[in-house]
């Protein structure tokens, strides 16, 4: 149901419909929420091989919401005086490239210039045993082998090792390890009761299945 009216919730679903068919996503779902009504829709499948459809209520991988949940708590560290955005990371991290030059605020912005962990030797760790749990130290490592693709400052570039070098200054800063930060700064004062930050392979509860493109044209789970 909807309290937004037939014309508008028309519009929106012929927008999610669309959307999904140019994307080639095999489901989606979409809340709109606003001070005029909610509205929602699933369309879809929320995994390709046993064709289960898509539902609102469905537990979704928490993926890249993590950076910005990461950038939030580095904001209200900042607003408390616990750390400056104008830090260099050399301030609360050791053995990044360039790390007395670039700044949280470059890390926040992802104006580092800092490279990737996804390069060939975590690939190839990786592939040698899919089941390994990386540590964050690890996962910063593997980008700290790499030289800058960018001078700090210089240009927006969107890798992981951005939000994973703020996330161990959130564990610096606060003494605290990242899971329990994130659960009393933003998960709890929203009531996200639903909303797990899962620090081991049994806390991984999704219901959907990410996919990517694959090199056939086809769709390769993530």
């Amino acid at each position: 149901g909807s309290t937004l009216g037939p014309t508008l919730t028309t519009q929106l679903q012929e927008v999610v419909d669309t959307t999904v068919a140019e994307l080639g996503a095999p489901g989606a779902v979409v809340v709109v929420d606003t001070p005029d009504g909610r509205w929602e829709t699933a369309v879809g499948t929320a995994d390709v091989e046993s064709s289960t459809p898509v539902e609102a209520g469905l537990r979704w991988p928490l993926r890249s919401i993590t950076k910005s949940f990461t950038t939030t708590l580095v904001l209200q560290l900042a607003d408390e005086g616990a750390l400056s955005l104008d830090d260099p990371i050399s301030t609360w991290l050791e053995g990044i490239p360039g790390g007395d030059e670039v700044t949280v605020r470059q890390l926040a912005t992802m104006t580092s210039g800092l490279a990737d962990y996804t390069n060939e030797a975590f690939i190839e760790d990786f592939v040698a045993d899919p089941e390994r749990q990386f540590t964050l130290d690890e996962l910063i490592a593997y980008g700290a082998q790499d030289p800058p693709v960018a001078e700090p400052g210089a240009e927006a570039v969107y890798t992981n090792t951005n939000t994973n070098i703020l996330g161990r200054i959130v564990e610096e800063v606060t003494g605290q390890p990242f899971d329990e930060v994130l659960t009393e700064r933003i998960l709890d004062p929203l009531g996200l009761e639903d909303t797990v930050y899962p620090t081991s392979p049994d806390q991984w509860t999704s219901d959907a299945t990410g996919y990517q493109p694959g090199e056939d044209g086809g769709l390769e789970p993530q």
